[in-house]
């Protein structure tokens, strides 16, 4: 949920939302009257657009902001992460699950006795 928002001790409006799993709050020059209140909401709102969108680019919003390195570092590691499940996904690590049904009965049948044998090899 997003909200603009007083500091207490400077009176300043600023900007309190959560974006890539961050919550981010980003401070204004401008003091708490109600034409700046509507300003920044109108910026908040523009905001929680692009994010809705997935085209927040943080850096035009808020150039100067110190949530900017945490965020950057995210959206790497997201991509890299991305790319990865990617490589995955097409070297097939995975086994199918008849390969992994027979390769898991091979291993335990030996545990059981012969009638629930039986039984689970007419179920898998």
């Amino acid at each position: 949920m997003s909200k603009v928002r007083v500091r207490k001790e400077t009176g300043k409006l600023y900007l309190d939302f959560m974006y890539a799993g961050h919550r981010c709050r980003e401070q204004t020059i401008l003091t708490d009257t109600p034409a700046n209140r509507k300003q920044v909401e109108a910026l908040l709102s523009k905001v929680q657009a692009k994010i809705l969108l997935g085209e927040l680019d943080y850096a035009e919003f808020f150039p100067g902001s110190l949530n900017l390195t945490k965020i950057q570092k995210n959206q790497t590691a997201q991509t890299s992460a991305s790319n990865d499940v990617s490589m995955t996904c097409e070297q097939k690590i995975t086994p199918l699950f008849a390969e992994f049904a027979d390769q898991w009965f091979l291993e335990v049948k030996i545990e059981w006795r012969s009638s629930h044998t039986r039984n689970v090899e007419s179920i898998v």
